[in-house]
């Protein structure tokens, strides 16, 4: 399996799980967008990662803007800035792979 293969396969599970923090713990439906979003990836049009990127932003200022991550547990607090990191990590690491090849 070719190294980007595998970070987007990775990439596409990580927004599953932010997924289900976000509406069992929190109720928040706002991540739809970034979820959508991360479908291009899915299809692997790796040229649209910038995309994904800026939605990623978003989704975090509308967090912080919102106050939704204000009243919650710290333990759900770091395990959802924990998927956020490792998604910007993932994208990160594709599109520098993308260009090295």
């Amino acid at each position: 399996m070719h190294r980007n293969d595998f970070l987007i396969n990775e990439l596409e599970n990580t927004p599953y799980e932010l997924r289900d923090i976000m509406y069992n713990k929190l109720f928040q439906k706002d991540f739809v967008d970034l979820e959508k979003s991360i479908e291009i990836v899915k299809q692997k049009h790796i040229n649209q990662l910038y995309i994904v990127d800026v939605k990623i932003q978003n989704f975090v200022r509308l967090l912080y803007e919102t106050g939704i991550l204000r009243d919650i547990d710290n333990e759900v607090y770091d395990i959802i800035i924990r998927h956020i990191d490792r998604i910007n990590y993932l994208l990160k690491n594709i599109i520098e792979n993308q260009h090295d090849t």
